[in-house]
């Protein structure tokens, strides 16, 4: 009990990034509901697989927003990146996580802080040189996870589900790819990618 405690006390106390200049997202984004269904701004309607499936997983993918770029390693989010954040909460709003993961970076955690505020949620580090075994843990848990990784990381994180290398490294100038990656068995799973 002491432990839920602390880590509610750190939660409500942590002090936030969006209280500084944020720049609206103003791109029409796509809208999840709770039963899978994803409609993209032209319109059409996609359905992620399995999605009510309790037996898998399904895993939402991002790299972080966009970054200050005179921060170095450890470079948090710019304006920009703070409102493409606080879009992918408005995205992922319907969609009941089970868990919110982030590697250690301020970019990363800062991008993922919205979704785990509105979902009453913790962002869980993850080591990023470690991340076939929290895969390997997810999916043997089950459930539904926001994953924020680095435009080298992602690409690994839907390899390592998929079982194959499909997905390469993307451009640094590249923020807006979202993977929702369907699997029940580590190294087959469906993979959809949208924009956002």
């Amino acid at each position: 009990m002491k432990k839920l405690l602390f880590y509610y006390l750190a939660f409500i106390a942590m002090p936030s990034v969006y209280s500084q200049n944020t720049i609206a997202y103003t791109k029409p984004l796509p809208k999840f509901d709770n039963k899978g269904t994803i409609r993209m701004p032209d319109g059409t309607t996609l359905k992620i697989d399995n999605f009510a499936d309790t037996e898998g997983a399904i895993f939402f993918i991002v790299r972080h927003a966009e970054k200050d770029t005179t921060g170095g390693s450890n470079a948090d989010l710019n304006a920009t990146g703070r409102g493409r954040a606080l879009a992918l909460r408005k995205m992922l709003k319907k969609v009941k996580l089970n868990g919110i993961y982030s590697t250690d970076r301020p970019r990363t955690k800062h991008t993922a802080e919205p979704v785990a505020k509105q979902q009453h949620h913790i962002v869980e580090l993850y080591d990023a040189k470690k991340q076939q075994e929290l895969l390997a843990k997810l999916v043997a848990q089950k459930g539904k996870f926001l994953v924020v990784g680095h435009s080298n990381t992602v690409p690994q994180l839907v390899n390592i589900l998929r079982g194959n290398d499909e997905e390469k490294e993307f451009s640094e100038s590249d923020y807006s790819r979202f993977y929702i990656v369907s699997v029940k068995k580590l190294g087959e799973a469906q993979v959809l990618m949208i924009r956002f």
